[in-house]
């Protein structure tokens, strides 16, 4: 039992530097594209997802 503990937060903290890493990434590129704040690095965001 304490294996599946240990596997499932091993894939959630796997997870979350994944995101965390993308999260850099799109607010690296957003700077460089130069948004000055936080809702101008959402509106970049959401133009990649689009």
């Amino acid at each position: 039992m304490a294996e599946w503990y240990v596997d499932s937060v091993r894939e959630y903290l796997k997870r979350q530097h994944l995101e965390a890493e993308y999260e850099c990434r799109t607010a690296h590129k957003a700077i460089k594209r130069g948004a000055a704040n936080y809702n101008e690095y959402e509106r970049y965001e959401e133009e990649l997802e689009q």
